[in-house]
């Protein structure tokens, strides 16, 4: 037996499912790269090993700190390192505009790396900073971003909390990579990586207010369409 819905609730019900078609047709997505996703200047796939960290080479307008081997903080001796390692790492500023009326629902952050290390295995601990804040465990769960002689690339992304979502009302959010824990002199210990892009994507929906006043002039019009053909 099929239920009915009463028809003093039939209104209420379309109301309900044009809002929340409403929120989804109104969703946005805001997209901000810094980088530009070349496999660091040589061409390779993103996920592949390659031959020789320092063979990455950056383009011209590349932003700094992208498609070359940084040297991490915690190596204390200035630069350049033994192995011709001559960067340090560098923050990336990404910039964008958020439209009015929506609010920040999701954000996702998406690091293309090499030589990354961390994780259990790793005797180095790489982290990751947004506008300052860190992004605990950024990277615990990379096990080592190093194949055998050959230097691992990867894509790692973080969806991160809304604590941070704040932090992206000014239109511009900085991301930082660095090593800064395990102070050496020794070249052998020093900490290089390399980042092809940072890849910030935001997902925004209309404001519960707003979202609401939508609801309330939808439901408005069921209950009179309902109070007319009740005459």
């Amino acid at each position: 037996m099929q239920a009915r819905v009463p028809g003093a609730l039939a209104p209420v019900l379309l109301a309900l499912a044009l809002v929340l078609e409403a929120s989804e047709a109104h969703s946005l997505t805001v997209t901000s790269l810094v980088g530009d996703k070349d496999g660091f200047g040589i061409g390779i796939p993103i996920g592949d090993d390659f031959p020789d960290i320092l063979a990455f080479t950056p383009g011209v307008g590349d932003p700094a700190g992208t498609d070359v081997a940084v040297v991490g903080s915690s190596y204390t001796p200035a630069l350049p390192h033994p192995s011709g390692a001559n960067a340090r790492p560098e923050t990336l500023t990404h910039v964008f505009t958020l439209p009015a009326g929506l609010t920040i629902s999701a954000v996702s952050l998406a690091l293309a790396v090499g030589d990354v290390d961390d994780g259990p295995l790793a005797a180095i601990d790489d982290r990751l900073w947004v506008d300052g804040v860190e992004v605990a465990g950024a990277f615990d769960d990379v096990n080592q971003l190093i194949l055998g002689a050959a230097g691992g690339s990867g894509l790692v992304s973080f969806a991160l909390d809304p604590s941070f979502f704040p932090l992206l009302l000014d239109g511009e959010l900085e991301v930082l990579v660095d090593e800064i824990d395990n102070l050496t002199t020794d070249p052998a210990q020093a900490e290089i990586f390399a980042i092809d892009y940072s890849e910030v994507t935001i997902t925004l929906t209309p404001e519960p207010g707003t979202l609401a006043l939508v609801g309330l002039g939808v439901l408005a019009l069921g209950l009179r369409g309902a109070a007319g053909r009740a005459r």
